[in-house]
């Protein structure tokens, strides 16, 4: 598959990707729209009843109490349903960008592969060219050139070395969002498979599975290398 097919197939995706987005933002709006409204609400309530609490029975109070918990209830149903649905559109765009990240990554392994085969059929070429003239020398055979001088040229001309150019090709870069926060030791954004560490003071938190050697969820607490030397070291010294 070419970059302009990977481009294509991908490029067809975005209108759903569109829709769903603004599908899920107008949401976003209405939730947070919905939860300003209570707490304007509440805060007068809450304005209220402090104002008059002296002149309110006390039967009145522990309703106005209810009312107000309630209230503070609904709102943070609302902003975790707003938490929600942002992470699934988080998630949503980042899917895309792996599958385009992956599909990138193939294509540029097919090209360095192109040109790794290409570099091995012009060595062995050359080395099959240089066994030839050696027997020649050899058997001491010797022809009258006739040939052109730009043929002679042409026929010594030094074979490029493709190997060179398949080691430096340059890979493709992605941009990356700068205000995307980035995590594990790497510094590189979310994605794929990640872990967290369960010290609660870890400066780094989250690790990409690959970059800790983990393939799989890890059983009970997870400590990162670093914390997990950390600690070896608190202990080691604790035991002097």
């Amino acid at each position: 598959m070419s970059l302009a097919q990977v481009l294509e197939q991908y490029m067809s995706g975005l209108p759903n990707l569109s829709a769903n987005l603004k599908k899920n933002l107008a949401e976003i709006h209405r939730l947070d729209s919905e939860c300003q409204k209570k707490n304007t609400e509440n805060q007068r309530k809450i304005h209220n009843t402090i104002k008059n609490w002296k002149n309110i029975p006390k039967e009145s109070r522990a309703k106005a109490y209810h009312d107000i918990k309630a209230q503070f209830n609904d709102m943070r149903n609302l902003s975790e349903d707003k938490i929600k649905l942002a992470s699934q559109t988080y998630e949503l765009v980042d899917r895309y960008i792996i599958r385009l990240d992956n599909d990138t990554a193939k294509f540029q392994a097919s090209i360095r592969q192109k040109f790794a085969d290409a570099a091995a059929q012009l060595q062995e070429g050359s080395q099959e060219v240089e066994v030839t003239n050696s027997r020649k020398r050899k058997s001491g055979i010797a022809r009258k050139d006739n040939k052109k001088p730009n043929d002679r040229k042409s026929e010594h001309a030094p074979i490029p070395d493709f190997q060179n150019f398949v080691d430096t090709a340059p890979l493709v870069d992605m941009p990356v969002d700068p205000n995307e926060p980035t995590y594990c030791i790497c510094h590189q954004v979310s994605f794929g498979q990640m872990v967290c560490c369960d010290n609660k003071s870890c400066p780094i938190e989250w690790f990409h599975f690959q970059c800790v050697g983990l393939t799989s969820k890890p059983r009970g607490k997870w400590f990162c290398p670093r914390c997990t030397e950390k600690f070896r070291r608190k202990k080691s010294l604790s035991d002097k």
